[in-house]
């Protein structure tokens, strides 16, 4: 089920990043909503006829991935709020896209348990069905198209037709710019950084795989005394304390530097505190002290959109998406593995390893900011180099100059 729903989003958004950049955001915001739509009228179906085949419910599925998935609703949001901020708010109102995220993903979760043990399924498709549809909507009707806002973007009213919206979009091209993208030249060391900062991005995300550890390693480490509600407990502490690191303290933090790094490290200290937990105030503490771990992807995603050219976005963004929903996956597999080999021995060692790897990405996030402050220093040095150089070439006045001046 996971297979059939990453490999079809990951190759829409090889079709539509380049495309969002020409023809707009809100047809690519649209397209995995409708998905959405189609695949809970699926399992509404599905639900109804409880003992049809299983196969069916691949379609909807598919069809979902085919709009383009979650990946797609990741790339299409990220682009919107990068084109419509400039640099000094953009970082903080990237986390509060972050914090919508998790908050909607957490609620979404509480309400659907209750309604499914209050009413059963049908009521929840039907619900997700209503609020997929709700937001196709609003986009429609309130939300304003963010590439007109780029001058630079602005086409000609023939131009913005559906004929011409649609046509380049599937279209070998579009796969083709992920590549130029990537590793097309760029001022100073445009090329590569762009090219760490997703090193950093995956490097970010492939961790995250330790996350689904969460529920085995606390059962193991607790016991006879774990219950269901102490690891929901766990989880709302988390939710929370990311959302306020989100919300609250990035505001502040965002026009300072090393955010990034603080963020990185934060989430070192709660992995490493996590591999060795053994009482209730221990995991309690862990989600405090990695309240600011929420902080590396929005800087990443942050500094993406700051390098390259406005025309480019949504191909970052979607390099970016496509990363952060095959990753997962992946990281997965490997962690379960690397887990179920070291429980006897030490069961808390892939959270030493994601805390050691986490360094990379404060390493790569550090030199950058040191090559750049290298290279804007030596960039004002010629500049008032250029300038003595030309005052001291001007022409002196000459004698009826002179006599003028003192006229």
């Amino acid at each position: 089920m996971d297979i059939a729903d990453v490999v079809p989003s990951v190759l829409m958004l090889l079709l539509l990043w380049s495309w969002t950049d020409k023809a707009g955001r809100k047809s690519a915001m649209i397209l995995p909503f409708i998905g959405a739509v189609i695949s809970g009228g699926n399992l509404i179906i599905q639900s109804v006829f409880i003992y049809s085949a299983v196969p069916y419910l691949f379609i909807g599925t598919i069809v979902s991935s085919l709009c383009g998935g979650y990946g797609c609703v990741l790339m299409a949001t990220y682009s919107y709020v990068s084109d419509i901020t400039d640099g000094s708010s953009r970082t903080w109102r990237i986390g509060i896209l972050d914090t919508m995220s998790s908050l909607g993903a957490a609620v979404g979760g509480a309400v659907s348990g209750i309604i499914l043990d209050k009413a059963g399924n049908l009521p929840v498709f039907i619900l997700y069905v209503v609020l997929n549809a709700t937001t196709i909507v609003y986009i429609l009707l309130w939300l304003k198209e963010s590439v007109q806002t780029n001058e630079s973007n602005i086409q000609k009213s023939e131009d913005r037709t559906l004929r011409s919206k649609t046509k380049g979009l599937l279209n070998i091209e579009n796969v083709k710019s992920w590549g130029r993208a990537i590793v097309r030249s760029r001022e100073g060391n445009g090329r590569l950084h762009v090219i760490l900062l997703l090193l950093a991005f995956t490097v970010t995300i492939f961790l995250s795989g330790t996350e689904d550890l969460g529920f085995l390693f606390i059962k193991h480490q607790f016991g006879s005394s774990w219950t269901s509600t102490l690891f929901g407990l766990y989880l709302a502490v988390r939710g929370i304390a990311l959302s306020v690191g989100l919300m609250v303290i990035l505001p502040l933090m965002s026009r300072l530097t090393k955010v990034g790094q603080a963020g990185a490290l934060s989430k070192i200290a709660a992995h490493v505190l996590l591999a060795f937990v053994s009482t209730v105030w221990m995991l309690f503490l862990v989600p405090v002290l990695g309240i600011l771990s929420g902080f590396i992807a929005v800087t990443i995603r942050s500094l993406c959109s700051k390098t390259v050219a406005d025309g480019e976005k949504g191909v970052m963004f979607s390099v970016m998406s496509a990363i952060e929903v095959t990753c997962p996956l992946l990281a997965s597999l490997l962690f379960n593995k690397l887990y179920s080999a070291t429980l006897s021995s030490f069961p808390g060692f892939c959270f030493i390893t994601s805390a050691g790897l986490l360094l990379v990405p404060i390493i790569l996030l550090q030199w950058m900011e040191d090559t750049s402050e290298v290279i804007h220093q030596h960039d004002e040095h010629l500049k008032r180099k250029k300038q003595n150089s030309e005052e001291e070439t001007q022409p002196l006045l000459t004698d009826n100059q002179t006599e003028d001046v003192s006229a």
